[in-house]
């Protein structure tokens, strides 16, 4: 079975979160036009643009042959609060057999979290899921704060793109990382780097 994500934030802390629990990983792409048009086509007149542009997300994934989407949730009558139902109910409807595993605010839904949670375990011990999600979000936490000083770095780069060249080059450096060690490394060459 293939595992996804929306493309929102940085798509490679989700794919390596799931490559690291042994999933095979359809990593979304960028959104485009086509994502729109997708998602527009196939949604309702008075869905919102985020609503949309997820659902031509999740399209193009079922496309590439996902099986499941992991995504958040959260309150209210938005995309953060029953559009995930919506999303699979519409999947569904165009012929794709995908299941979503909304993960809602802890604070709403603990007992459907927790389930959840067991479900994208699957077969890992609980010692590596916790040993996964420590290095995960060390690597967010790393990629976060290189991001925001990317983005203070910009307007003064002398080379036009350098920075976010050097972003990619750091990106592609967490990608390779296994281990927590290997994390750490990363972190101290990606300071040289900047």
């Amino acid at each position: 079975m293939k595992y996804s994500f929306p493309y929102l934030g940085n798509v490679l802390v989700y794919k390596k979160l799931m490559e690291m629990l042994g999933y095979e990983v359809v990593v979304p792409p960028r959104p485009t036009q086509k994502t729109i048009d997708l998602g527009t086509k196939n949604s309702p007149e008075f869905a919102c643009f985020p609503y949309k542009m997820l659902m031509g997300n999740y399209i193009e994934v079922c496309e590439q042959g996902a099986g499941i989407i992991v995504s958040s949730g959260g309150h209210g009558p938005c995309r953060a609060g029953f559009y995930g139902e919506l999303h699979e109910r519409t999947l569904r409807h165009m012929g794709f057999d995908v299941e979503l595993i909304i993960f809602d605010s802890i604070k709403r839904d603990l007992r459907g979290d927790i389930s959840k949670f067991f479900r994208l375990k699957g077969k890992n011990s609980l010692r590596k899921v916790i040993s996964t999600g420590r290095i995960i979000l060390r690597m967010l936490k790393d990629l976060d704060e290189f991001d925001k000083k990317i983005h203070t770095m910009i307007p003064y780069e002398t080379v036009h793109g350098s920075c976010l060249k050097a972003f990619e080059e750091i990106r592609m450096s967490y990608d390779r990382c296994w281990t927590m060690k290997e994390t750490e490394m990363a972190y101290e060459e990606a300071k040289e780097l900047l």
